[in-house]
């Protein structure tokens, strides 16, 4: 079907570019020399309501981004029109963009709603110009035949006028393609004149991309609340050394790129082609000169698709995409120097990288491809190994653009098969555009508001010196959830990871800094951009997480954890907090439990070592009004706190059994009437009952006044349990039950099950080391989508940038920390 309306576009574009003789409207005669972007309207004053009604547009009209290209229309704020008119852009000066309205009909300015104003008249060429200066702008106004001319810039209206005076002809293509356009509203771009104005837009980017591609463009343009759509031609038919012209004689192909490009990249430029060998010749045309002999061409001739992809940290890579991988592998057997191996994928040196780039410049702009591996039936070459294994690692989660429901929808506005497509992922776009903008602009538009308008597609299907043109701006469809994570960030440490990574909070950034420690016991603590903020070898080994406190109660944070043998507290930077750290002799056996009941900084700080149990204060000195010290057999479990209305409860459980249920001063506040067969599993308060689990697979819970009950939660001996007050989480074997819903997950080795709670959601983590998958449920036991993704270790989840999405941090290779992004 797409196919046959492309025919049918075709057909009547061909009639449209036959009819030499139809003459083509006044208006056209008037457009202005150098005109970059033309807008040709039957109603401007519709198309501005329709703008209006757009949710993309709409959800940013407050944005000082709008309202800065506002501004650039602030001298024809004042004039209407209701018929046919071309509102027309062009560059003057070196930083100042002129717009002029042309069109058949008189408009009547309403000056008398204007406070501050002038009117002027004054003649050039024998005709009157009309200057209006209205609330501090200027418009220069004139009638020339039974055309009237607004214009922002009295040279660009000096120039319309010697066009008329001397009947100047306007540019031959633009009068081609003119025809083409809708009679609604279209859009016009000179190639080259928009190449002076983009650097007005964007002054910190770069050019290259739009050098020489082709030389009008014309689009007619399709608003309603929930897309912007454009489609039309672009014609490069006035130089032959344009981008375009180099798919002559090419049949497109299935783009296919987008399965292989992670959600974390900024978006891709993808070409396809049929037949290398012409190619090649039309490669060579446009380079006016013989191309060298190229090694290895029947790598190229099996390739049928190249894209470049883009990343947020300036790195690119080249994906081809090859329609017989085993011929496309021995074309490379000379290049098998194996640089790493990546989740049993090699990773190759290239030391030929010219070659690709001179087999395909200037369709591809990146030449330092040191690095290449082979996913399935994709290339990938790259100037570094971290981008490769960035795409292998999102390849392996299914955490790619072609599985986002964002993406499948634009593709129903598009052709399967195309010449070239450029893909945008908006938000990840966004944040790149930040840094090209005016810097007074930067902070606006990375406040942008992209709503479900997550995806952007550029579409060129090339025929006989001009190809067809598809543009989609779409709300992605309500019924269709987003794709929930994508991998932003690998992390390597200099040795092998001994505990899990989790997030620790920088109060003077106010965001989330990475904290992990490696087998060479160093502490390692790295911030959202995955640099190096600081490291400290440490003694031994942390026992269970990395805590933070508020020790002076000013809102500065800091860690807190026991090794084997000492007590540390470090400041944001790392520098040890006096008398800390504290030393000891003997070996600390369980994790430090830190307590502060009433929320006002007067922690205490409890130390387990075999049956002994220690209560020290914030200046390191042991508390001696906590009158518990001993038990008769080893701690199991490091004394927990629990806080049931206002009372404080410590419990405390042996090996052989005993649980003591102790008042801040470490008498027995509840009686415990029985000795209990401990499963591994902490106590937890659920329901406001003390509650753990036995080896027999019942649940134990405890009220305040001593009572116990009991049932049978037909558990195996080695099963896990957490909760907190309202949810209650159990694994046994391959089963999750989360508040009595199951999930059935295959056999493995899996993590203890976490409960997190994170923007106010609880969430349940688990992971399978035997298979490397990172599983992640909601309460109900629904698998959130993107899961399973690659991890070998527990989690640590966090708003790590505040800026509302989560991430996930998780261990990834022996040596390697991996960083998500939920959407």
């Amino acid at each position: 079907m797409k196919k046959f309306l492309f025919c049918c576009l075709t057909l009547l574009l061909f009639a449209a570019c036959q009819e030499e003789t139809k003459a083509p409207s006044e208006l056209f005669s008037f457009i202005p020399p150098n005109t970059s972007i033309i807008l040709k309207s039957d109603n401007l004053k519709d198309l501005a309501a329709s703008l209006k009604e757009n949710e993309f547009l709409k959800a940013n009209e407050n944005s000082p981004v709008y309202e800065h290209f506002q501004q650039q229309f602030k001298a024809l704020q004042h004039i209407e029109s209701f018929n046919e008119s071309l509102l027309c852009f062009n560059k003057i000066g070196r930083k100042e963009i002129a717009i002029t309205l042309l069109t058949e009909e008189e408009i009547d300015i309403n000056l008398d709603s204007i406070q501050d104003k002038k009117v002027e008249t004054f003649k050039y060429d024998n005709n009157e110009i009309k200057k209006y200066t209205l609330a501090g702008s200027e418009t220069f106004g004139t009638q020339l035949n039974n055309i009237y001319v607004y214009s922002s810039s009295k040279l660009v209206l000096e120039n319309i006028i010697r066009i008329y005076d001397n009947q100047l002809p306007q540019d031959p293509t633009l009068e081609k393609i003119y025809h083409a356009a809708s009679k609604k509203h279209s859009v016009f771009i000179h190639q080259e004149e928009f190449n002076q104005v983009y650097p007005l837009l964007f002054p910190n980017g770069s050019t290259k991309f739009l050098q020489n591609f082709s030389d009008w463009t014309v689009l007619d343009l399709d608003i309603d609340e929930d897309e912007i759509h454009l489609n039309g031609v672009s014609s490069a038919t006035i130089q032959d050394n344009r981008i375009l012209n180099l798919f002559e004689g090419i049949e497109p192909q299935t783009n296919e790129m987008a399965e292989v490009v992670p959600n974390s990249a900024i978006g891709y430029f993808a070409f396809t082609y049929d037949n290398f060998e012409k190619l090649k010749s039309n490669l060579t045309e446009y380079k006016a000169k013989e191309l060298a002999p190229l090694q290895n061409e029947n790598f190229f001739n099996s390739i049928q698709e190249v894209g470049e992809v883009y990343f947020s940290d300036n790195t690119e890579a080249i994906i081809l995409n090859s329609i017989d991988a085993t011929i496309s592998a021995e074309a490379l057997l000379a290049y098998q120097d194996v640089n790493s191996e990546f989740r049993g994928v090699s990773i190759y040196n290239f030391p030929d990288q010219d070659n690709i780039f001179e087999a395909y410049q200037p369709l591809i702009k990146q030449n330092d491809l040191g690095f290449y591996a082979a996913l399935d039936h994709y290339f990938i070459f790259a100037d570094n190994v971290k981008t490769i294994e960035n795409i292998i690692a999102n390849y392996q989660n299914r955490t790619v653009l072609g599985n986002a429901d964002a993406y499948k929808n634009s593709q129903d506005a598009l052709s399967d098969e195309s010449s070239i497509l450029l893909v945008s992922i908006n938000e990840n776009l966004k944040k790149h555009l930040a840094y090209k903008v005016e810097e007074k602009l930067k902070e606006d538009v990375q406040q942008l508001k992209l709503n479900d308008f997550k995806v952007g597609a550029l579409q060129f299907i090339y025929d006989n010196n001009f190809a067809h043109v598809n543009a989609i701006l779409q709300k992605a469809k309500t019924n269709n959830s987003p794709q929930h994570i994508s991998q932003i960030n690998s992390i390597k440490l200099p040795e092998a990871i001994a505990s899990r990574p989790q997030f620790i909070k920088n109060w003077g950034t106010k965001q989330m800094e990475i904290a992990v420690q490696d087998e060479a016991n160093v502490l390692h603590v790295y911030n959202n951009t995955g640099e190096l903020h600081w490291k400290k070898q440490l003694d031994s080994r942390i026992e269970g997480d990395i805590q933070q406190i508020d020790i002076y109660n000013n809102g500065r944070l800091q860690l807190m954890f026991a090794t084997q043998n000492q007590v540390y507290i470090l400041d944001r930077s790392g520098n040890v907090v006096k008398p800390f750290p504290l030393k000891f002799n003997n070996t600390i056996t369980q994790e430090l439990s830190i307590f502060d009941y009433d929320n006002n900084s007067k922690y205490r700080f409890v130390l387990t070592q075999g049956n002994e149990v220690m209560m020290f204060n914030k200046e390191g000195r042991k508390v001696k009004g906590f009158k518990f010290s001993k038990t008769d057999s080893e701690l199991l479990q490091p004394p927990k706190h629990i806080r049931i209305g206002r009372k404080d409860y410590i419990l405390v459980n042996e090996m052989n059994g005993t649980l003591h249920i102790l008042s801040r001063t470490g008498d027995i506040r509840v009686p415990a009437k029985k000795d209990f067969s401990f499963s591994t599993n902490k106590w937890y308060q659920y329901k406001n009952l003390f509650t753990t689990t036995n080896i027999n697979g019942e649940l134990i819970q405890i009220n305040e006044s001593g009572q116990i009950t009991t049932k049978d939660l037909e558990l195996t001996e080695n099963h896990s349990f957490v909760a907190n007050n309202e949810t209650m989480v159990t694994f046994n074997e391959n089963e999750l039950s989360i508040n009595g819903k199951k999930a059935n997950l295959d056999y493995g080795l899996y993590t203890s099950p976490q409960l997190i709670e994170a923007n106010n959601t609880n969430y349940i983590a688990i992971t399978d080391t035997q298979t490397s998958k990172v599983y992640l449920f909601d309460t109900n036991a629904n698998l959130i989508e993107g899961f399973p993704v690659y991890g070998n270790s527990e989690v640590s989840i966090a708003n790590m940038d505040n800026r509302g999405k989560l991430e996930l941090c998780v261990k990834g290779e022996d040596n390697s920390v991996l960083l998500y992004q939920m959407n």
